[in-house]
């Protein structure tokens, strides 16, 4: 059972893992580590460590990640939304919003 939060220190150590997978050429297990993250209930400013970690990895070795990143975010992923829960009327931007 995954646990419903985790610590940053904890979202580090995934992620480096994720990372070392990847460079080993294991893209299956590296998706899977990190949509343990992404699927949890970790609200997304708390992830900011996890995208830094892995921007700063891309960067070493572009050739490796920058593909697979890009499969990776395109990947549906059950984010935890749940309807009802927020209110997107509240949410949602006006045109005028999204003109600026």
């Amino acid at each position: 059972m995954k646990p419903k939060t985790f610590r940053k220190k904890e979202i580090l150590q995934i992620t480096e893992h994720a990372c070392d997978l990847l460079e080993e050429g294991k893209e299956g297990e590296f998706f899977d580590e990190l949509e343990v993250l992404l699927s949890s209930k970790i609200p997304f400013g708390k992830l900011k460590p996890m995208g830094e970690y892995l921007g700063k990895r891309g960067l070493e070795k572009p050739d490796i990640y920058f593909g697979v990143l890009d499969n990776f975010f395109k990947k549906d992923l059950d984010y935890g939304y749940r309807e009802g829960i927020y209110n997107t009327a509240k949410m949602r931007m006006s045109e005028e919003e999204v003109q600026k």
